[in-house]
């Protein structure tokens, strides 16, 4: 005991280590395994379990990011776009929409393949010396190339059709671009974008 009778044994706080105790065997002590400490295979079972059930919840919402990540990616591609037919007409004064008509409703909509010839004119190669202003970032725009395989078009020349892909090796869709003449607009599409 110390001054105000705190006790200061310190081996009634921490008793002492003890191994384990061997049990008593009937037969020879070399026949009897000393027992060892370890995970029993119920242990090890449930630890597997908890953790196949742990990836799965994992695999399955990394899955879902990657597919809203697409979509945005997409939907941010559909408004650089805009901004650029809006940026060709501001700096022309008319569409880019070469020989198509609009219908009667004053509406020139253009799917697949032939939206080449809408982006075409936006594409800095085809622009007058005087007038060459980037109205897109080809690094991150994609066209096919004559196998059909994606490819950046900034790897490309010449009017080439965008494309867009919904997922890793999925068939690759065309935007669409709707232009109002009337209303003096533009609008482009994926359709399809989140399938």
């Amino acid at each position: 005991m110390v001054g105000n009778g705190m006790n200061l044994n310190f081996s009634a706080w921490f008793p002492p280590r003890r191994g384990l105790r061997r049990k008593p065997c009937r037969q020879s002590p070399r026949l009897c395994p000393e027992p060892q400490a370890g995970f029993t295979l119920i242990e090890l079972l449930l630890v597997v379990v908890v953790m196949a059930i742990l990836g799965t919840i994992i695999m399955g919402s990394a899955a879902y990011v990657n597919k809203v990540a697409r979509t945005k990616r997409t939907e941010v591609t559909c408004r650089v776009l805009e901004t650029a037919l809006v940026r060709y007409r501001s700096d022309h004064g008319k569409w880019p929409i070469g020989t198509f008509k609009p219908n009667a409703d004053g509406y020139v909509i253009v799917k697949g393949k032939d939206n080449a010839k809408i982006f075409g004119p936006l594409r800095e190669e085809n622009q007058p010396r005087e007038r060459r202003i980037r109205y897109l970032d080809e690094s991150t725009l994609y066209t096919l190339d004559k196998k059909d395989r994606p490819v950046r078009l900034d790897k490309t020349s010449g009017e080439q059709a965008l494309v867009y892909m919904t997922r890793e090796s999925a068939k690759t869709r065309y935007f669409t671009v709707t232009i109002n003449v009337e209303a003096d607009t533009a609008k482009v599409d994926a359709p399809e974008k989140n399938n």
